[in-house]
């Protein structure tokens, strides 16, 4: 047992961190390092799956255990009898060696409300078969038919994928209350005193949020309740905010249904998520969503429906190589897809956004993308939105009917080079936009100094009939767009095709 532990702190030492951990505490089974300004902690289970990429072999030897209840297997040290020859290394992680499992079917248990792997009915059940899949170095977890109530979250884990069973395998969050705070709390608390506990559960979800006692800014704090006595609530890690009294902050039962943190490589797919908005507050698609993810690399959702959340359909936020596919984004009160800030090389494709505030919107520095085959309808402002050094996208073959207010628009920002340059439209159709009685109905309307863009082969059509105080424009180009190239567009049922305000 001590061997295994040493030779493991050895080689973790020696050949996986890019920046060398400057302490091993190995009595209480973790690393710790100094990054910059922050000192961060990693248990040995967060460890392998991120660094090791380690996945179970049936020729390994549970008896051979390491801190944490993982085998030396799962460690990656060879078993005395033989040496597992399924694992293989491949390269190109930013950590050092990327050590993965490729020799034969993985780990699939089943969640259902009976007759499964892991029998319930709500997020206790879903937490625990997705955990315990992790545990064992990654799988499927299949969840059956059936409605699940979300008291919290989901929290994805690596390489561990979830599978509905259609629309059939339904999501549904629960009801949103709040209460006010009976006293200050400070960053460092691990619990939150109420007025009214009633509303929390132990494994439910709880949203602090409130006007920052230091800084004009609002702010909000997710965290899991484990555990509740009288009016004190804790919570499973400190809020790092300080919530004090003067700004009137509140504790509220406010989440993403399925949510992920430094996550990588999950492929959530065929499922159902209902947001029941009806009894649910809003909350911002920054923090929430039927889907939140954030810091997370390699994530695909496909054939999802997103319904009925006050917030976002899909946000996620500094996630590379995510894709979005075949999925459904349903009367959401937020955004319908939203690729957010520094998210490169997302792809979205082949969905369907009915009813949300802005259909496909490109948060800040979303670059590289690709959003093809999509169909955004009924969207309150915009259907598709791009804008704060949003570059190099290829936005093409996508249908966008009766927006609102605009159907493609460019945001303008003060500093020209944070505008949206380079950036190719090609092949769509945009129906119908622009709803108001009076004034200006624009099509594709392209504000601020937007650079090297390329409009082709898009069509602008509009069927309704014609208003004595509404003008109908195809194309409206800002003053401060340089460098536009338009090929092959088309117009049809418009008072004017094209307003071009550099002349």
């Amino acid at each position: 047992m001590q061997e295994a532990v040493e030779r493991l702190g050895s080689r973790l030492e020696n050949s996986f961190f890019a920046k060398k951990p400057n302490e091993w505490h190995r009595s209480r089974g973790y690393y710790t390092w100094c990054s910059g300004p922050r000192r961060a902690k990693m248990n040995f289970q967060d460890v392998t799956p991120a660094f090791l990429r380690l996945r179970y072999s049936p020729g390994c030897h549970p008896a051979t255990a390491v801190p944490d209840g993982r085998t030396a297997c799962d460690a990656g040290i060879p078993s005395p009898a033989r040496e597992p020859a399924c694992y293989t290394q491949t390269t190109g992680h930013p950590e050092g060696a990327d050590v993965v499992y490729d020799g034969g079917p993985r780990l699939e248990v089943t969640v259902g409300h009976s007759g499964a792997d892991f029998t319930g009915a709500d997020h206790l059940a879903l937490q625990g078969a997705v955990d315990y899949v992790a545990k064992m170095g990654g799988g499927v977890v299949r969840i059956l038919p059936g409605i699940y109530e979300m008291g919290n979250s989901l929290f994805i884990r690596e390489k561990v994928d979830i599978v509905g069973s259609g629309d059939d395998t339904i999501l549904r969050k629960c009801r949103s209350a709040r209460t006010r705070l009976a006293l200050d709390i400070d960053w460092y608390s691990n619990r939150v005193s109420v007025k009214d506990p009633s509303i929390f559960s132990v494994g439910g979800g709880l949203l602090l949020r409130g006007r920052s006692p230091h800084f004009d800014r609002q702010q909000f704090v997710k965290r899991t309740v484990i555990a509740i006595q009288g009016s004190d609530v804790y919570i499973n890690e400190e809020p790092r905010e300080n919530f004090w009294l003067e700004t009137k902050p509140e504790a509220c039962t406010l989440f993403p249904v399925i949510t992920g943190n430094y996550v990588n490589e999950v492929t959530i797919e065929g499922l159902c998520i209902d947001g029941n908005r009806a009894e649910n507050e809003n909350l911002d698609g920054n923090y929430g969503g039927c889907i939140f993810i954030q810091d997370c690399n390699h994530i695909t959702v496909r054939d999802v429906t997103c319904r009925d959340y006050d917030g976002d359909g899909v946000s996620w936020q500094v996630c590379h190589d995510v894709t979005i596919e075949d999925c459904r984004s349903l009367n959401n009160a937020g955004l319908g897809l939203h690729p957010g800030s520094g998210s490169q090389r997302p792809i979205i494709r082949n969905n369907h956004i009915v009813g949300a505030s802005q259909g496909l919107f490109f948060c800040w520095g979303v670059k590289y993308g690709i959003a093809e085959g999509n169909v955004i309808e009924d969207c309150g402002k915009y259907g598709i939105s791009i804008g704060h050094h949003d570059t190099d996208n290829l936005i093409r073959n996508n249908v966008i009917r009766r927006s609102h207010e605009v159907g493609i628009y460019f945001r303008e920002h003060p500093a020209p080079t944070r505008d949206p340059h380079r950036n190719v439209f090609e092949g769509n159709l945009i129906v119908d936009s622009g709803r108001a009685a009076k004034g200006d109905a624009v099509a594709i309307d392209m504000n601020g100094t937007a650079e090297d863009v390329i409009l082709r082969r898009n069509q602008v059509v509009d069927t309704r009939r014609k208003a004595k105080d509404r003008r109908r424009i195809g194309l409206r180009i800002g003053e401060r767009v340089k460098r536009l190239c338009v090929e092959g567009m088309t117009y049809r049922g418009m008072e004017q095709e094209v307003v071009d305000l550099r002349k």
